[in-house]
């Protein structure tokens, strides 16, 4: 379908003129806006795998931008929090992501930023609400032992 190419494609060409750390960007700023998450919460917030996660946050931890400790009663589980090193990457990431954005939609005049904004926002919720769908039906499979058609 030709739409979900130009979408691959617009996705493709974001990711790489962000210098390919939008992932750090997006992690960077919920780590901001709080003084510190723990490791769970923000791989599901992130929606991402947790060996994932522990990865990313190891390179991010390696490069000083964020710091890991254990949480007090689980030696487990562990607490992140940005570090001034962090923050000035986010303030530098920011700074490249709203430039390029602005060279991306130079083309576009406001009202059509508007309608394309809109669009996006109504197509961002539904595949949302969809990824929610599936992944409670997934916990309600795991949780019964399987689905209803297996079990008979």
């Amino acid at each position: 379908m030709r739409l979900a190419g130009l979408l691959r494609s617009c996705g493709h060409t974001l990711y790489h003129m962000g210098g390919g750390r939008s992932g750090q960007l997006r992690l960077l700023s919920m780590l901001d806006e709080r003084e510190q998450v723990s490791q769970r919460e923000l791989t599901e917030r992130a929606g991402v795998q947790p060996g994932s996660m522990s990865e990313i946050l190891t390179k991010m931890e390696q490069r000083g931008l964020i710091e890991r400790a254990p949480l007090e009663g689980d030696r487990r589980a562990f607490s992140v929090r940005v570090t001034d090193a962090g923050r000035q990457m986010l303030g530098e990431l920011r700074a490249q992501n709203d430039e390029a954005a602005g060279a991306l939609f130079a083309r576009l005049d406001s009202q059509e930023k508007a309608q394309l904004a809109e669009l996006l926002g109504k197509l961002a919720d539904s595949w949302r609400e969809r990824a929610d769908a599936r992944e409670g039906a997934m916990r309600g499979r795991r949780r019964d032992g399987g689905c209803a058609e297996e079990r008979e």
